[in-house]
């Protein structure tokens, strides 16, 4: 094996080239597919192999008058967290898990609010504007500007973009990152976010990564520990941190479905010390999974890396999620590599980061789709185990959101209500005019027709 050695940097970054021949040469390591592989690849996306039937079915849709406030300071264990569970409808949990694109679905059942989830790192990609009811892809905002009336609210500001993360690590220097952290929270808070799709902390392993300047280092300790107090900071101002991309998204190119072998040693002293560090000692909730494959097992859907190593090695508490789902599920840079409802079902993702139809398939080329499983009217069905691990991606959704800023301002009294707005109503009722007057045009002109082939004919 070799590895990059800085006295002798042409003679091992194994970059491609053209011969004299001017053919192109790739001098990388070739791998054979086995059966074995070929088998796994497909297997792990597959529902009729991954879900197995069995299992009851938790409750759904109770009336025991509880709303997500009354729980910030209820432990995730505690069994009154059933009492709210309960009051969740198949449904809603579906839309919840399956729509989180920058945001986390808002739910009237237990008067849980939507929450806007915006990316970083370095610093909040968004602008001072007013509450916003989201988009395909952004979430909703509940800004404190609005709320208070800043008068520079809509003047086109943005919020700070600070230097890259490896200049904050080259400062070595943990106070700082704590005030940055700080700031892009307050900033957050102020534009009405609750979560922060950061911060990177991916290794620099070479100039040719792709993001570098999200990330700090290459090395593993300094990169952790000037995270951490980062994270520790934006958390204490409400704001959920999703440190990505977690974990060996090395590369940018072509990074969808890449196989990446790695020695366990490396793999944990290198490339998983820096989110350890920020879970451990920063306490991050959260974590974005990467795109990239572990071997031929994609993040996404890696059970002994979601639930052996994040959940019960390092402690994770809140919420696995993907990267852009859709870019795995759909098929937008390649043959689809991930199963939205096998990754939930295995608990290696609690929510996937796309915009899916209730009735979408769980990947483009798939059959199924979630009303597969559902059950029936009586709470009855094949499929129980596969509602608990819903029930269990709820609950770490519901658990990290009542610890973020999109509680503010709501108490034991507010309720969350879904309404269609004015301007959807009316586009609503232009779209069924139109059909109207297209289905009155269609029979005008076939009844015109009628009539003309009968003068035609009685001539």
């Amino acid at each position: 094996m070799e590895y990059y050695d800085r006295s002798d940097w042409e003679g091992t970054i194994k970059l491609s080239y053209r011969d004299a021949s001017g053919k192109l040469v790739k001098p990388y390591a070739k791998l054979t597919m086995t059966q074995q592989m070929a088998d796994e690849m497909r297997d792990q996306m597959d529902a009729d192999v991954v879900i197995e039937k069995g299992g009851e079915y938790p409750t759904y849709g109770a009336d025991n008058g509880r709303k997500l406030i009354e729980y910030m300071n209820v432990p995730y264990d505690d069994q009154l967290w059933d009492e709210l569970l309960d009051q969740l409808t198949w449904d809603e949990t579906v839309d919840l898990l399956s729509n989180g694109r920058h945001k986390t679905q808002a739910i009237q059942s237990v008067s849980k609010p939507a929450t806007g989830d915006e990316n970083g790192p370095n610093g909040y990609n968004t602008r001072y504007s007013e509450a916003s009811g989201g988009s395909k892809y952004s979430g909703p905002t509940n800004p404190y500007a609005d709320r208070i009336d800043d008068p520079d609210l809509g003047a086109g500001y943005s919020t700070t973009g600070f230097s890259s993360n490896g200049i904050l690590a080259a400062t070595f220097n943990k106070e700082l990152s704590y005030d940055i952290g700080k700031q892009i929270g307050e900033e957050g808070f102020w534009a009405g976010m609750a979560g922060w799709l950061g911060t990177g902390l991916n290794i620099q392993r070479s100039p040719y990564a792709g993001r570098t300047s999200e990330y700090y280092s290459e090395d593993a300790m300094l990169s952790g520990l000037i995270a951490a107090p980062e994270v520790e900071a934006m958390q204490s101002m409400g704001m959920n941190c999703f440190i990505k991309h977690c974990a060996l998204n090395e590369s940018e190119t072509a990074r969808h479905g890449a196989c990446e072998w790695i020695s366990e040693q490396a793999l944990r002293e290198n490339y998983l010390r820096a989110f350890e560090i920020a879970i451990v000692d920063g306490g991050s909730y959260s974590v974005m999974t990467a795109f990239n494959r572990m071997g031929v097992i994609a993040v996404a859907n890696c059970v002994e890396f979601s639930q052996g190593w994040l959940r019960q090695e390092v402690g994770l508490p809140g919420i696995i999620e993907t990267d852009c789902a859709g870019d795995m599920t759909d098929g937008a840079h390649g043959e689809a590599y991930v199963s939205r409802i096998c990754n939930v079902y295995t608990g290696a993702t609690d929510l996937n980061e796309y915009n899916y139809a209730t009735d979408a398939p769980d990947y483009t080329g798939g059959t199924h789709t979630y009303a597969d499983f559902a059950p029936d009217e009586n709470g009855e069905g094949d499929y129980g185990n596969l509602g608990q691990a819903m029930r269990e991606a709820a609950h770490r959704i519901l658990w990290t959101t009542v610890r973020t800023a999109a509680m503010s301002g709501m108490s034991s009294n507010t309720d969350i209500v879904r309404i269609t707005p004015p301007w959807k109503i009316g586009i609503i009722a232009a779209d069924i005019a139109l059909g109207v007057l297209l289905a009155g045009s269609v029979a005008w002109m076939v009844v015109d027709q009628a009539i003309a082939f009968k003068k035609k004919q009685s001539v």
